[in-house]
């Protein structure tokens, strides 16, 4: 099940459960596309294309092909490559999904960096062979849940950024 069957299946639990809103089969579709549109982080999207004048950058995601080609188009986001593990047919933080990857860009793992905000990830890359680039984010919505996101010493990553354009600096 990729993410766009997964994110509808808990919208539907979410209303059904509730019951307080009542959307037909095709305004709930309307409403999960939602997905296919979020923004990016504001300064995201100008080091992404700094980054690819001295690298090839592709994305690694979790989310169906066809958000990230959108949400790619609604931000105006180039990448060199969108990979999404629904092809691979394992996720991040399968140490597989990593090396799969690296191995569809013709590079060893330890050739290849993955950038994350999140240390779950990265660890997982780390685990994989590949090197990996922290970049803070001070706003992310994920920091006010609840997770088992292992804490992890900023010395723990090759490189450790404040933000994009930092990491921007730190690797060209």
């Amino acid at each position: 099940m990729n993410a766009d069957a997964i994110h509808r299946r808990v919208l539907d639990d979410i209303l059904d459960k509730h019951n307080t809103i009542h959307l037909s089969a095709k305004e709930r579709d309307d409403l999960n596309l939602v997905w296919h549109r979020m923004k990016t982080w504001p300064d995201a999207v100008s080091a992404i294309h700094k980054l690819r004048d001295h690298y090839s950058v592709i994305v690694l995601t979790v989310l169906s092909y066809a958000i990230a080609v959108d949400c790619s188009k609604y931000n105006n986001l180039s990448w060199d490559g969108i990979l999404s593990c629904e092809f691979l047919e394992r996720y991040k933080t399968d140490t597989r999904a990593y090396q799969q990857a690296a191995e569809l860009l013709g590079s060893a793992p330890h050739e290849v960096m993955m950038v994350a905000a999140h240390a779950n990830d990265l660890k997982g890359a780390k685990d994989a062979g590949l090197k990996t680039a922290y970049v803070h984010r001070e706003d992310d919505w994920w920091r006010g849940y609840p997770t088992d996101e292992p804490t992890m010493s900023l010395e723990t990553f090759d490189v450790s950024a404040s933000d994009f354009d930092d990491l921007v600096e730190k690797l060209t």
